[in-house]
């Protein structure tokens, strides 16, 4: 749900509108940004992320235009494989302008929208394109002459159309592969362009699901329309400084289906209300403004730069979900899908109830409530955004006259930084609470999950040190002495998460005052005795002698002041609240203070008593020391944690997946006469396996650099009757009829295999890598 407050509109009100095509980039710093290094996997990394979002703008006149976004992010699954996420958004706009006061730049804003939203989330790697291709020859194996002309030029391929958007994809990435931007293995790039015909590739049918779509692969589609209306100030000049006020309210309709098996797919409905107010200001500076006309279309291209955008938003929330899992081997199932596809979910709903093919996974009404404040400062070569939200969501079940099940509350707040030199900087603070809700109304079991994510592109070693000095013992003195302040450990990821039990958070509330008072004093005495000090030492800047004002540190002293206040004043009225309900928001809106956040954490953990809570701590990178750690015991999960976690799938895309491995190989070749053969066990049962990837290549030292050449075998998937299994120990004849590689191999030379193996449901293994050097005679190694 969180997704709602990202269509925000804070509308400028002195932009122009031209008749014809209008490509507005306004993050330049973004495109400067990301070209800041030299290894040729980071820039091609830096290419994609700069170019991953495009807006593009037809403006019929004054009043009516229609934009488009395109947009792409991916994620390293860190098992061989990507999730790409790309979104596909097309709008159209009516609006209405009216100046207020031309002397002072007032404007009055109303209008509405109907859109399309698109979005696809799905996984590659460097196998899915041997797969695709061997069903798209087996498919076409069956087809006459005739039949592949017609699948080329059917209205399903969109009467060829589609063919030329696949060609054109796969040109631009043999383009980058010949530039050497691309690795001709890293299929994560494959299809760009993909994202543009995602309305056309959606699976309309089951079908189409079943022989076109991966496992794992999750579809959406979105019908929204809105009413806005803003006031605003605008101040012209070099920098265009902006204000604005504005309602909006919106309705959606969406579907999301997920491919949850090779013939098995998840579908949610959803229906969203939203009404919006938000009030925001910001500068822009125009960079470069070139408009050309040629056969009566009029094009223009900008480059602006924003230093600074603040926005403050409240939304509320309304939404109806509805899920169903079908089973596409039986018919009922079938039709019951198609139908959906179609948006009729009556269908499906019978047919659930029915037991014929459909399984019902969750019904649900969610009123949502939420409150966000962003600040974004860009000045080019330094880049900071702040944000913070915070959202309630009161779960209901429609089937029972609309009896609130649960109670979740959320707390996010997020601070990403970076710059020319020391790269990007991201901490993340999330706090989780929830309150399940029996018949009567009343609260029960109350449990508060902490997470912190601290991501760093280039990390020294006292950036380690100072984020881990903020969190509970015994992280502190345990972990934080280990890296040495002035060393370099590369891209870095820190993750820090606490729960609290129901016993933890009674004990929190049930904390006798005068305890609490004294060891609020003790958590907080830096910034108590800070605020003791006189405003004029504590907000003023010694530069030269001289006594400067700053602003920020005078804004750090309000949220101190106004914090502590707030805080001291929540947990001192805790045991006053009249419901479970009412602590629970109280103590999560205690945390809305992010300078005062790691200290309240702190606070809780000493009231909550270490028994009380479970607590993971790990920390990754390439160049740091590999560390996780529990400490406490598992907390159970309250009885709708389920529902929730059945739904959120939808929400957040499928989660990593989780690979079979394989646990032992050897590579062996007792004689002259003998083949090469590979037997490897894996933690699934043979009957599992289905099919076999394999690559060969040889190894060469270059000046103590290890190069992997590929040769003319490439790589291969190999089908069943290929290799044989006994239990869970695979076997392949290196030197059979139908995949002799005898040939490839030289005496002395060294060579590389890389193998894995598709499980009957169609999602592959870990790939293993083994390096031999070949001869005659062949010890297992």
């Amino acid at each position: 749900m969180r997704f709602l407050l990202s269509f925000i509109l804070i509308f400028s009100i002195h932009s122009l509108s031209y008749a014809g095509i209008e490509l507005d980039i306004e993050e330049l710093s973004s495109l400067i940004l990301d070209w800041r290094t030299t290894g040729q996997e980071r820039v091609s990394d830096e290419i994609f992320d700069a170019i991953g979002t495009q807006n593009f703008k037809v403006s019929l006149n004054d009043y009516v235009s229609g934009i488009g976004t395109v947009r792409r992010r991916f994620f390293d699954n860190r098992d061989g494989s990507y999730t790409i996420v790309d979104i596909f958004d097309v709008q159209g706009r009516v609006v209405f302008s009216q100046p207020i006061s031309t002397q002072y730049g007032i404007d009055f804003t109303i209008g509405s929208e109907i859109g399309r939203r698109y979005a696809h989330t799905f996984t590659v790697d460097n196998k899915d394109k041997l797969l695709q291709f061997e069903k798209w020859k087996e498919k076409r194996s069956h087809q006459t002459k005739w039949e592949k002309v017609y699948t080329v030029f059917s209205p399903n391929n969109w009467f060829g159309v589609k063919s030329l958007f696949q060609g054109v994809g796969h040109l631009l990435d043999e383009i980058a592969i010949l530039l050497g931007v691309l690795s001709q293995d890293r299929a994560r790039y494959t299809n760009y362009w993909k994202q543009v015909t995602i309305p056309f590739d959606l699976p309309y049918t089951a079908q189409t699901l079943v022989d076109d779509i991966q496992v794992n692969e999750l579809f959406s589609f979105t019908t929204y329309g809105g009413i806005f209306s803003t006031l605003g100030l605008g101040v012209p000049g070099g920098l265009i400084a902006l204000g604005s006020i504005g309602v909006y309210i919106r309705d959606e309709f969406r579907i999301s289906v997920l491919k949850s098996a090779p013939k098995k797919a998840k579908v949610k409905v959803q229906k969203i209300w939203s009404k919006t107010f938000s009030k925001g200001s910001s500068g822009k500076y125009p960079l470069f403004d070139y408009k050309v006309t040629a056969f009566d279309l009029s094009t223009t291209v900008k480059f602006a730069q924003k230093p600074f955008e603040m926005t403050v938003a409240q939304s509320r929330a309304d939404a109806f979900d509805q899920a169903y899992e079908y089973d596409l081997e039986n018919p009922d199932g079938i039709k019951a899908y198609d139908l959906a596809m179609q948006r009729d979910f009556i269908t499906s709903e019978q047919y659930a109830n029915e037991g014929r093919g459909v399984k019902k996974i969750l019904k649900r009404k969610v009123e949502s409530k939420y409150d966000l404040s962003k600040n974004n400062l860009d000045v080019i070569l330094f880049k900071k955004t702040n944000q913070l939200e915070l959202s309630s969501h009161w779960h209901k079940d429609p089937d029972n006259n609309d009896k609130a099940q649960f109670l979740q509350t959320i707390t996010q707040y997020s601070d990403k930084s970076h710059n020319l030199f020391t790269h990007s900087d991201l901490v993340n603070f999330t706090l989780s609470g929830q309150v399940d809700i029996d018949e009567n109304g009343f609260g029960y079991n109350p449990n508060l999950i902490i997470k912190i994510n601290f991501n760093s592109e280039k990390t020294r070693g006292y950036e380690v040190r100072s984020f881990l000095a903020q969190l509970p013992e015994p992280i502190v003195k345990k972990y934080r002495t280990l890296f040495h302040p002035y060393e370099y450990y590369g891209k870095t990821n820190t993750h820090y998460e606490i729960r609290f039990s129901t016993d933890a958070i009674n004990n929190i509330i049930q904390t006798p005052n005068d305890v609490l008072q004294h060891v609020f004093q003790i958590v907080f005495e830096d910034e108590i005795s800070q605020l003791e000090k006189s405003l004029h030492d504590s907000v003023y800047v010694e530069i030269q002698g001289e006594k400067i004002f700053d602003i920020r540190r005078y804004l750090k002293h309000k949220e101190v002041k106004e914090g502590l206040k707030d805080i001291k004043e929540r947990l001192l009225q805790l045991k006053n609240k009249p419901n479970v309900q009412e602590k629970m928001l109280s103590l999560t809106k205690a945390f809305s203070y992010p300078t005062l956040q790691f200290s309240l954490l702190q606070l809780f953990t000493i009231l909550a008593s270490r028994e009380n809570t479970y607590q993971e701590f790990g920390i990754a990178g390439k160049d740091i020391l590999s560390i996780h750690k529990t400490w406490g015991r598992e907390i159970n999960s309250s009885p709708y944690e389920e529902t929730l976690n059945q739904g959120r799938e939808f929400e957040e895309g499928p989660q990593k997946i989780n690979r079979s491995v394989i646990t032992e190989a050897v590579l062996y070749k007792n004689n002259k006469e003998s083949p090469l053969t590979l037997n490897f066990k894996t933690n699934v049962s043979g009957e599992n396996i289905q099919k076999l990837y394999i690559k060969v290549q040889k190894i060469k030292t270059l000046a103590d650099i290890t190069v992997y050449e590929s040769n003319r075998f490439g790589h291969s998937l190999l089908s069943q009757e290929l290799f044989s299994i006994q239990g869970d120990v695979v076997s392949l004849n290196f030197e059979q009829e139908g995949f002799n590689l005898k040939e490839i191999f030289e005496e002395e030379g060294l060579y590389a295999i890389h193998f894995a193996y598709l499980t009957k449901e169609e999602v592959w293994s870990e790939e293993k890598t083994l390096e031999f050097v070949f001869h005659d005679v062949l010890n297992p190694q």
